[in-house]
């Protein structure tokens, strides 16, 4: 099973990418004028009935088929869609499926070291299948050509692609209809955020939360009511693939070390589109917008703050400061949950200082490292951590931040709950707000 959910989450890693971060060379139109794709890197047309689309990437021995299928019963237009193509589906051996908000996956063994991987959803009634086919070794590690290639799947006619551009952002919120439903862009795809304003006129401070964790992050699942009340204009919004934001989810969760240094950047920029989203309405103070985040955002917000001048101030809260696979290896360790502090909480010192050193024992793949981007941060800072927590090594986590702190002269404040986990209910709002406040006037 272990096996299996690396070839699936390297699967899933080919379809976190988007196409704002590469050019098309050429782009694919649905024939029935209801989905472009525009296909990054050295693709080749091939020659089909002119039903479905065929690609060959030159410098791999694979192909990419897009085929449309309308049948009413989804799992039988999925073995039409691989009929289509000529894949014999009694040969196939399904390794893996899993559910997507948008797409469903699903990774197969051909035989004779042979693979075919496929994302389904379903569009204007009829089922969309993007399926690859090559050797089993490509079908699940694919090159970054496909990982572009697929997220940038658009739902919009040929013509109408070639032409689209964002609608500009509004200047003032007398310009936003819906508060609840605000759209605005990363990367060339949609997503809907929330906006949250106090009593008053403005311009206010204003605060993005960005969704942490592997869950499916919506605008809905922040309480604004402290921060309204304390005069913060609070964005939020649903995270990638998620919601009604577009693109695809993909879970930054253990075995996801190899995807990270993709998706981590991805959810960054996405965080900085929303700050610019912010900075460009005048009720909002374009130099008093901060971010706050959970877990995965011990990752996001210092690799999104080094990028841009435009954030003022983080708060981070129960986020890691050493490698995703260092994290990934520690909750290993403690058999990391998110509701409880787990093991640890019945751990006395000395199988704390053992579970120490097995974490610094650690010698595997590392995958995205904040600490670069720990030691690029020129704002303030606020890291809040609980020392039960038994999915982020909080020890570790805190040793590296007050290094870069004395080496760097950096103005991170760090607040520690003695008797806390991953999820810090008892979080004293007022102290972090007075924190805020403090640095904003600096």
């Amino acid at each position: 099973m272990k096996i299996q959910k690396m070839w699936v989450l390297s699967f899933i890693a080919m379809l976190l990418m988007f196409a704002g971060v590469a050019k098309a060379s050429n782009v694919y139109g649905d024939p029935e004028g209801r989905f472009s794709l525009p296909l990054v890197g050295d693709w080749t047309s091939v020659e089909t009935d002119g039903s479905y689309g065929r690609f060959a990437l030159t410098e791999r021995a694979m192909e990419l088929y897009v085929v449309t299928v309308e049948l009413d019963d989804f799992e039988a237009s999925v073995d039409a869609a691989l009929g289509k193509i000529g894949v014999d589906t009694s040969a196939l051996s399904l390794l893996l499926t899993r559910p997507d908000p948008r797409w469903s996956l699903y990774v197969y063994s051909l035989g004779d070291g042979r693979g075919v991987s496929l994302a389904a959803r379903v569009l204007d009634g009829a089922t969309v299948a993007l399926i690859m086919t090559g050797a089993l070794s490509i079908t699940t590690s694919p090159p970054v050509q496909v990982f572009l290639t697929i997220d940038s799947f658009a739902t919009l006619p040929l013509a109408e692609y070639l032409e689209y551009r964002p609608p500009p952002a509004p200047s003032t919120i007398q310009a936003i209809k819906d508060f609840d439903h605000i759209e605005f862009y990363s990367g060339g795809q949609k997503l809907v955020g929330r906006l949250v304003l106090p009593e008053g006129e403005g311009p206010f401070p204003a605060l993005v939360h960005v969704g942490g964790g592997s869950g499916l992050t919506t605008r809905f699942q922040i309480d604004p009511s402290f921060l309204q009340a304390a005069g913060f204009a609070v964005f939020s919004y649903d995270k990638r693939g998620v919601g009604d934001s577009e693109g695809l989810f993909l879970e930054i969760a253990s075995p996801t070390v190899e995807t990270s240094e993709w998706r981590l950047p991805q959810l960054a920029d996405d965080a900085l589109a929303a700050v610019s989203f912010l900075k460009n309405l005048k009720e909002v103070n374009p130099d008093q917008i901060g971010l706050m985040g959970g877990s995965q955002n011990g990752w996001t917000i210092p690799l999104a703050t080094s990028r841009s001048n435009i954030p003022a101030f983080a708060v981070i809260v129960s986020g890691p400061t050493v490698s995703v696979g260092e994290q990934v290896y520690y909750e290993g360790l403690t058999e990391g949950v998110t509701e409880s502090p787990g093991l640890l909480v019945q751990m006395n010192e000395d199988e704390r200082e053992q579970l120490s050193q097995k974490l610094a024992g650690f010698d595997t793949i590392r995958g995205f490292d904040p600490r670069k981007s720990l030691e690029g941060m020129s704002i303030p800072g606020l890291w809040i951590w609980g020392d039960h927590d038994s999915l982020v090594p909080v020890r570790e986590s805190r040793a590296i931040l007050k290094r870069i702190i004395a080496e760097y002269d950096k103005d991170f404040t760090i607040l520690y709950y003695p008797d806390k986990g991953h999820k810090i209910r008892a979080l004293d709002m007022g102290e972090m707000v007075d924190w805020i406040y403090a640095h904003m006037e600096e």
